[in-house]
């Protein structure tokens, strides 16, 4: 378990358990296609998308939770729930597996980074597998990599 984040088990009918395991942020259009990828009741022909834009993973966790790949929701806690204006913080990130073969996939760099005119649904739906959600909730207001 990664310190800080609950992984929740989203099942697949493919099996690709030697795939490296990568994060991807919850930030850009492109993460709905790789957790649809993942999932054997939806149709890709049903999928379709206008902006295609460059697609960035990693293996490391907190590289991805960054600001600049995966956004943060505030929740401001209500007197209901005893909190008195608390602010809580949430930030989702896919696990995903990536086909090793992968052209853009190199286990000699922080990032994979997938340009936005090679990011299209054929080489999400051959190369990425999403198999978990990893959430993140706390009190303290994740600080962006910029700011550091």
């Amino acid at each position: 378990m990664i310190l800080g984040w609950k992984r929740f088990t989203i099942n697949s009918s493919k099996t690709t358990n030697s795939w490296p395991i990568l994060y991807l942020g919850i930030r850009n259009s492109f993460s709905s296609f790789i957790l649809a990828s993942s999932l054997p009741i939806l149709s890709y022909r049903y999928l379709t998308y206008r902006n295609r834009e460059t697609i960035y993973l990693s293996a490391n966790i907190e590289h991805i939770a960054q600001s600049k790949f995966t956004s943060v929701w505030k929740k401001t806690l209500n007197d209901d729930d005893n909190d008195d204006g608390k602010n809580v913080y949430y930030q989702f990130i896919l696990q995903c597996r990536i086909n090793p073969k992968f052209e853009y996939f190199s286990n000699d760099k922080l990032e994979c980074v997938i340009p936005s005119e090679h990011a299209t649904l054929e080489n999400i739906c051959n190369n990425i597998l999403c198999f978990g959600l990893m959430i993140r909730v706390t009190d303290v207001e994740p600080i962006p990599i910029e700011r550091i």
